[in-house]
């Protein structure tokens, strides 16, 4: 804007000064200042200022340090470059949500043990893939009861056994599932750790000793993007099939 208000004032400027030129070539600013002699005192100092020999020197310099304002703020104002979006992670979570329950068989003797998987399905909402995301399982609360807390338990994406299982790309349009909890058909708990270990106290047996509503407090992380902290609600029916979690 200052670039656009500077050519205004010196086109204006310019306009001044030819018609000046033009008036004093025909002799019309001596009659006009004749007549007006007598009138108005500010008619007399716009007759004295627009007649003055001065007036083209003024003009002349003022066209200068407009020019000169021109170019400087030209050099001075930085270019302005659109950002792109910031990537965002978009989360999902529920028994409707494809995904989000997964029957899985755990190596357990010929026919394996029976298992769900509870995942909360992670999209990136944005122009980019995101590199190196993790995800955390932060505390654990019944009620207005903290279950545990004052740690930060490392979830895998799946597959678990997979090397980056703690540190995913998501790519857009193609989801990935954050392993958070597993009932066992034995109504076994396992939180989504590497391995499935829980190296905190209390255990999960006693944290998850009563049917109930559980919050769970999850963080998932990524270079350059905002950090999700959802909070879940994990429905403990001790029974893996009714269980479940979701928003």
């Amino acid at each position: 804007m200052p670039t656009k208000f500077a050519w205004i004032i010196t086109t204006i400027g310019a306009a001044l000064f030819c018609l000046y030129n033009v008036l004093n070539f025909i002799g019309v600013l001596q009659t006009a200042q004749g007549l007006v002699q007598n009138r108005s005192t500010f008619l007399k100092i716009l007759v004295a200022v627009v007649t003055s020999p001065w007036l083209p020197l003024g003009l002349f310099l003022f066209g200068v340090i407009v020019l000169l304002y021109i170019y400087v703020a030209s050099l001075i104002k930085a270019p302005r470059t659109p950002k792109e979006p910031q990537p965002l992670f978009a989360l999902e979570c529920g028994p409707e949500v494809p995904g989000s329950e997964r029957p899985a068989l755990w190596a357990n003797g010929p026919e394996g043990l029976p298992v769900k998987f509870l995942r909360v399905v992670v999209h990136v909402a944005g122009k980019e893939s995101v590199a190196n995301c993790t995800g955390y399982l932060t505390e654990i609360r019944k009620n207005d009861q903290k279950k545990w807390e004052g740690d930060n338990a490392k979830l895998t994406f799946a597959p678990g056994e997979n090397p980056d299982a703690l540190s995913k790309t998501i790519h857009e349009r193609m989801p990935e599932f954050l392993d958070v909890l597993i009932v066992t058909s034995r109504n076994e708990i396992f939180a989504g750790t590497k391995g499935r270990g829980w190296p905190y106290i209390p255990p999960l047996h006693e944290i998850f000793s009563e049917a109930g509503e559980y919050l769970l407090s999850v963080s998932i992380t990524g270079p350059g993007i905002a950090t999700a902290a959802p909070q879940l609600r994990f429905t403990w029916t001790k029974n893996w099939e009714t269980s479940r979690l979701r928003f």
